[in-house]
């Protein structure tokens, strides 16, 4: 692997970048690198030009280009991961090109978009670093199968605007671990937005408390497919999960264990798909999920259900109990609903999944007892029972309660599983509580 130097205060038009005495004077000198090579930029370069696409000729995902900030004339490289290393694009985006790695690097698009549609297959990573966008433009992300991955680096909106937001525009993933979103002046509707392709996104560890103002993490109504997951994010207060009506069945966004940035884990869980919306509600629960902390699970149908099948169903998260006796046993969910209006048994169900053979790990799964058997048939009512003591939150006009339940015997310690499915469009919301309860048959 070779050394390539590049160096503002150092390089000359005549050099060839194979030393810091004969470092190339600018970054675009430096990307044609060889397959594996490390560029390696002087801390206090700086540089800026009318625009330039960066594509790293003998990058690939094997054998990617690494560009690096380091302190001059240190021998071997003594590489800085505070982002000081500045290129500068007054006139034109920020495009980046095949497989590369940057660390220690400050990008700031002057004018116009970061554009990260890294090429079929390929890898673009960015490592304690700073991207900044001064201008009322977007993050675009995804081409083709690529990756754009940023680490500990932070992503700087400094002109507010209705279009600073990323823009997933082909099939490709993006992930963003660590950092801290910044930006000014107006915020728009929804931080993500899924336009074309097929995209997954991972956000984990990311403060993202700029985007307030009653704002969206992602624009569920653009016409692109994705699965995107926040973890362990900071989140301003009055921001929800998504705006707009789910377009693709196959959409899924997931929240889990953020919070608004005072230790108040007011997200703990959320997700939305075609069919509904869940979070997790630490106000409602049934007593008998009272541990550490209480809690049920708000579910709400969105519309999209067509009939009766489960891979058209709003599902529950799983929920699930560990079970040591292999008796007879019955395993019963509890669930809520504020409504007049009794809920059917082609409306709500639960499948129970568990181990039948004592030397067999392969899952059995069974529905609980008040399932409709025959999708033909007439849809019935599902029975209610009193109240076995659930807290609400408020005071419910007309509440009414259920058990989905079924009667097991295992056949090895292990595991029971269970999620509720919501196959047609309800009215209202539905709770579901949090813990399975286990009685002898």
């Amino acid at each position: 692997m070779a050394d390539v130097f590049v160096s503002s205060a150092k390089g000359g038009g005549g050099d060839d970048g194979t030393t810091w005495a004969n470092a190339f004077l600018t970054f675009a000198q430096a990307t044609g690198a060889a397959a594996g090579s490390r560029i390696v930029l002087d801390s206090a370069h700086s540089e800026s030009l009318a625009g330039a696409i960066w594509t790293f000729t003998n990058g690939v995902d094997t054998n990617p280009i690494i560009v690096m900030s380091s302190l001059v004339d240190s021998s071997p490289p003594s590489y800085l991961k505070a982002p000081s290393v500045q290129v500068t694009h007054t006139s034109a985006s920020i495009a980046v090109r095949n497989s590369c790695k940057f660390f220690g690097v400050f990008f700031l698009a002057d004018d116009k978009e970061i554009d990260f549609r890294a090429g079929s297959t390929h890898y673009c990573m960015f490592d304690d670093s700073v991207l900044e966008i001064n201008a009322n433009e977007q993050f675009f992300i995804g081409n083709d199968g690529s990756l754009v991955y940023l680490k500990n680096t932070d992503i700087d909106w400094s002109l507010g605007g209705g279009n600073t937001y990323f823009r997933f525009v082909g099939d490709g993933t993006f992930i963003w671990e660590g950092g801290l979103l910044s930006r000014t002046g107006t915020i728009p509707a929804a931080l993500f937005n899924l336009f074309s392709g097929t995209n997954v996104a991972q956000i984990i560890g990311v403060n993202l408390i700029a985007q307030d103002n009653s704002t969206a993490l992602v624009n569920a109504a653009s016409g692109g497919a994705a699965i995107i997951n926040f973890s362990g994010c900071q989140l301003h207060s009055s921001v929800s999960l998504s705006t707009g009506t789910m377009q693709r069945a196959g959409n899924r966004i997931t929240m889990s264990e953020c919070d608004d940035g005072t230790g108040n884990e007011l997200f703990r869980f959320e997700y939305e798909d075609f069919w509904g919306f869940t979070s997790h509600d630490k106000d409602t629960f049934y007593l008998a999920s009272d541990g550490v902390t209480p809690f049920s699970w708000k579910l709400t149908t969105t519309g999209g259900q067509a009939r009766e099948a489960t891979e058209e169903a709003h599902v529950s998260p799983e929920i699930t109990l560990r079970n040591s006796a292999l008796v007879s046993t019955v395993f019963t969910l509890n669930v809520y609903r504020d409504n007049a209006t009794l809920l059917q048994d082609d409306e709500i169900y639960a499948v129970f999944e568990y181990f039948d053979a004592s030397g067999n790990t392969q899952s059995v799964f069974v529905n609980d007892v008040g399932k409709r058997a025959d999708i033909g048939a007439v849809p019935a009512n599902r029975s209610t029972i009193s109240d076995p003591g659930w807290t609400e939150d408020g005071s419910p006009s007309n509440p009414t309660y259920y058990e989905l339940k079924a009667t097991i015997t295992p056949g090895r310690v292990g595991p029971v599983r269970a999620k509720v499915y919501l196959p047609k469009t309800t009215s209202g919301d539905i709770w579901v509580d949090g813990k399975m309860v286990a009685v002898a048959a």
